[in-house]
């Protein structure tokens, strides 16, 4: 008999079971916007974007401004600033450089290059319509800022650290996370290549709720600062005679200097000086609204 009872009881939970609506099982969050709800909406996309504007690095929210980690300061009771400014570094610390300046550390910069992977990963799924806005769709604007961004970013890591690891793709679990750093070289053709995509996509200014974003100008202009760095002694001369690596440190080959002959090969003198001119020259410039 119990036997019986106990064979009823299954198949009354199977059949209770079987009978219910298992969709409670996928409940929709309702303190947070999940994923497919970010890439469903584009004023989510925005919102995602803002994220990625308000990780960058700025002077202003520290107190003493980043004049305590140049000669121009006059506060000097922040140690590790005092170390910076006396080149007591090592290859594993840089004193001073991520506590007053935020979001500047090596691990911070890459989590928010992540941020500008997933955001290409994902942005053909948005919705955008095609309505434009200053001469620019949404999704096109949206993208142009996101390609400047994640230039910027690269810019920042180049100029502390030389050339880095070029990733332009969000990890999974699964990914190989051990990759090689790229030269000094490539960093700045990517920083280069990003850039002129942000120019192409974005406006020459903003109206609205837009303004205070990166504009076409904002683009070129940081496109002559990575190509000006790059024309520079520190990039284009014998710094470290016995490092094994000189092509993460520098150019390693080709000119800088423009001479006969080389009018379409572009030196990187006469390239900085390119940039900066059509940046300057640029109708309507917006840099800072």
């Amino acid at each position: 008999m119990r036997k019986i009872y106990i064979f009823i009881t299954i198949f009354a939970v199977v059949g209770f079971l079987s009978s219910c609506d298992m969709d409670f099982l996928e409940t929709k969050p309702l303190t947070e916007f999940s994923e497919v709800d970010v890439w469903n909406d584009p004023a989510l996309v925005e919102t995602f974007i803002n994220q990625i504007y308000w990780r960058l690095d700025e002077p202003f929210s520290n107190g003493r401004l980043k004049s305590n980690i140049v000669d121009e300061g006059h506060y000097r009771g922040n140690g590790a600033s005092k170390n910076f400014n006396n080149c007591l570094l090592t290859v594993d610390q840089i004193p001073g450089w991520s506590t007053p300046s935020r979001y500047r550390s090596w691990n911070d910069i890459y989590k928010t290059i992540r941020y500008c992977n997933i955001f290409f990963a994902n942005i053909e799924k948005v919705p955008f319509e095609a309505t434009l806005t200053d001469g620019k769709t949404l999704g096109d604007r949206m993208k142009g800022e996101v390609h400047f961004l994640r230039a910027y970013l690269y810019h920042e890591l180049t100029a502390v650290y030389g050339g880095v690891p070029i990733i332009t793709k969000p990890y999974g679990l699964s990914d190989d996370f051990l990759i090689e750093r790229s030269s000094y070289a490539d960093c700045v053709d990517f920083m280069v290549s990003e850039l002129d995509l942000a120019a192409s996509l974005l406006p020459e200014t903003h109206s609205g709720d837009a303004k205070g974003r990166a504009t076409k100008g904002a683009a070129l202009a940081l496109k002559a600062r990575v190509l000006l760095y790059a024309a520079s002694d520190l990039y284009n001369t014998t710094v470290f005679p016995g490092y094994s690596n000189p092509e993460l440190i520098g150019y390693t080959g080709g000119s800088r200097e423009p001479s006969a002959g080389q009018l379409l090969k572009m030196p990187r003198k006469r390239l900085s000086i390119s940039a900066c001119t059509v940046s300057t020259r640029l109708s309507r410039l917006q840099l800072i609204p």
